[in-house]
């Protein structure tokens, strides 16, 4: 008869650096890790006990029957490419998992939806407006009203225009993408593929990330904020890098107070959490990385 180890034995997906830091965590608290990776990384697959290379084939044949052989603790879904390759497996087998659905993925791939969570009212999202033609006319028109600064974000399959990171569904003005007719030819793209661009106001301030783990019972975990510099070199206008989406642990930034943490938590953490479950049926069972720049998260109390 063989017994399972007392150390906690956890199976991440995925193959960014968020793994490897997760990775590196849970090794250094006493946990056994093994690495289900999508594409190579040397500096993940290290700290893992071992690691298993991720094909469609394997995936639908071999997948389930090794997690059931392996008897984890834990199996934690990473990257957003690797939730629709993985997700439904796992569900039609009964593997419990941390990780979103592909229909709750949507509220990161399809740009327009966050709009439903955040709606205008909330001030929680900058202006934006959605473009339906890619004419130049319409472009130049949506520019003098959004102004010289903005953002362009591909709704829709991103990978059926462009190949390399899913980073690049978000670009920059003047920073990842300047020339108006690459900028057209963007537009043109997203609505080729779901009908629709966005283009959003560019918001100006210190710019981080706040990282929170959430449940299926609805709680939620503060794992802490970082600086993930997307826009690195040359003054942090330099090219987009796949550091973005990363995690810190137990981590904050100086410029941040309680009340900033709190703006957070009650107004973007719980309302999305809330959202996300009341609309696809499912709670919301995943790690979430928010982009945010702080402008004043509050309102200063009355007087």
């Amino acid at each position: 008869m063989t017994t399972r180890p007392s150390l906690l034995h956890i199976a991440l997906f995925g193959n960014v650096n968020t793994e490897e830091i997760m990775a590196r965590r849970l090794v250094q608290d006493g946990a056994v890790v093994d690495g289900y990776l999508r594409f190579p990384n040397e500096a993940f697959a290290r700290v893992c006990r071992k690691t298993r290379m991720l094909s469609d084939e394997y995936v639908h044949t071999q997948l389930v029957e090794d997690l059931r052989a392996e008897q984890y603790d834990v199996v934690h879904l990473g990257p957003d490419f690797i939730v629709p390759m993985v997700s439904d497996v796992l569900r039609a087998a009964g593997i419990h998992h941390i990780g979103a659905t592909p229909d709750q993925l949507a509220y990161e791939t399809d740009k327009r939806l966050i709009h439903e969570v955040f709606p205008d009212e909330t001030g929680i999202l900058s202006p934006s407006l959605i473009l339906t033609e890619d004419s130049d006319e319409e472009m130049r028109a949506a520019i003098e009203r959004i102004g010289p600064r903005f953002v362009l974000k591909f709704v829709g399959d991103y990978s059926q225009k462009y190949g390399g990171s899913p980073v690049g569904r978000v670009r920059f003005s003047g920073e990842t993408i300047d020339a108006f007719p690459v900028m057209l030819e963007f537009v043109a793209n997203s609505i080729e593929v779901s009908g629709v661009c966005i283009i959003e106001k560019l918001a100006t301030g210190k710019e981080f990330s706040a990282n929170y783990a959430l449940d299926a019972t609805g709680n939620f975990f503060r794992l802490g904020e970082n600086i993930c510099y997307k826009r690195r070199n040359n003054g942090n206008s330099g090219p987009m890098c796949d550091g973005c989406g990363s995690i810190t642990i137990e981590n904050t930034l100086p410029f941040l107070n309680e009340q900033d943490i709190t703006f957070i938590e009650e107004r973007i953490v719980c309302p999305f959490q809330k959202h996300v479950r009341e609309r696809t049926g499912t709670p919301l069972c995943a790690l979430i990385n928010i982009d945010l720049r702080l402008i004043v998260l509050y309102e200063p109390p009355k007087e």
